[in-house]
Formats: structure tokens, C-alpha cells, sequence
């Protein structure tokens, strides 16, 4: 049975956590290229746990301005469904900065 109730235009499906975290990768990922490049050269020459340690220390150093953008566009999604002005600015500030 189908069409007794008319379809509700306000309705929108829950959004899709996974395709906000990809959308959000998207303005993180080319950020740490460099860092990234690295980081897999480092965790590739650990001999030991403490090499590893070091390379995940230095990666969450030289990234972390670079996630406060991924979590300002994870955040602009989950609240308005878009990137507001406020990350793109954020983004290409950083940008010109590496």
C-alpha cells in the first residue's frame, strides 16, 4: 500500500557518518602529503615498538593543525551539511603556510 500519506518534503534521511569522514579527509589529506611521506618512511626503517613511537609522535605533531581542519569540516557537516567559509579560509590559510 502505497500513497495514503503524502511524502513528508521536510524529511531528509539520517546523514551518512562515513561519507562525512570521507568528505572531511578530503580537506586533510592534501595537507600531510608531505608529512605523510615521512611518516611511512619512518614506520618502514623502525627497527623496534620505540621507532614507531617516535614516528606516530612526530606524525601527531606535524599534523595537528592539519586535523583541526579535518575537524572543522567534519564539524561543518554534521551541523549544516556543507563546508562553511570559516574552514575553506582555515584550510587555504594553512595551505599557504606549508
Amino acid at each position: 500500500m502505497s500513497g495514503y500519506y503524502a511524502k513528508n518534503p521536510h524529511y531528509s534521511p539520517d546523514p551518512d557518518p562515513i561519507e562525512y569522514e570521507h568528505e572531511a579527509g578530503q580537506w586533510f589529506w592534501p595537507l600531510v602529503d608531505r608529512q605523510k611521506a615521512i611518516y611511512d618512511m619512518s614506520m618502514a626503517l623502525a627497527k623496534c615498538d620505540a621507532d614507531r613511537i617516535a614516528a606516530r609522535a612526530q606524525w601527531d605533531e606535524d599534523t595537528s593543525d592539519a586535523r583541526k581542519v579535518y575537524d572543522l569540516a567534519l564539524g561543518d557537516l554534521w551541523r549544516f551539511g556543507k563546508i562553511t567559509d570559516a574552514t575553506r579560509n582555515a584550510y587555504e590559510a594553512l595551505e599557504v603556510a606549508l
